[in-house]
């Protein structure tokens, strides 16, 4: 399934079906693209440099590719070894969508002040699909990891990242 070529519709179709994948991690991506695209129109219209918000979006969209992938062959993974290298590869798409989320909270307010109900879907929304991703990690760690020294050194970095997520929220809710 190429997730890049399917349409709105076909998504949601595909999130329906009896398959485990796609499935809230791949959601969650998708939805981070298209904040990230929002917001990229929120630099435009500021006049600044769009490109970092471009860059997010396109990685956003590999990443909606990788995690349906990736929870595949970690769920059918036999080697704990191999489940452990992917779930390192999960804890580095989550940190992503953290530096995304830093990013989009320091985003000044749009110029454009139509724009500005556009900022404020699209920061609440990245709050929750970084949120979401982070506890589809906690999830994965503690039915995948290989041994429990993996496990609770992954646990550490998501709490880690958590307490970040914690911090943007703040930022969010009292700006």
């Amino acid at each position: 399934m190429n997730l890049s070529e399917m349409t709105i519709h076909g998504f949601a179709e595909a999130l329906s079906s009896p398959m485990a994948t796609p499935a809230g991690g791949a959601l969650a991506f998708v939805t981070l693209a298209s904040c990230s695209a929002l917001f990229a129109k929120i630099a435009r219209s500021n006049g600044e440099n769009l490109s970092r918000f471009t860059r997010f979006s396109s990685l956003f969209m590999e990443f909606a590719k990788r995690d349906s992938e990736s929870y595949r062959k970690i769920s059918s993974s036999t080697v704990k070894s191999e489940a452990g290298a992917l779930l390192r590869e999960e804890l580095s798409r989550a940190e992503a969508v953290l530096d995304f989320v830093e990013t989009a909270t320091t985003t000044p307010k749009p110029l454009n002040t139509k724009l500005a109900p556009d900022r404020e879907a699209a920061l609440a929304l990245s709050l929750v699909c970084a949120n979401t991703i982070l506890e589809n990690l906690d999830s994965n760690v503690w039915a995948f990891a290989g041994n429990e020294t993996e496990a609770l050194s992954l646990i550490t970095r998501i709490n880690f990242l958590k307490s970040r997520l914690a911090e943007y929220k703040d930022r969010f809710e009292y700006n």
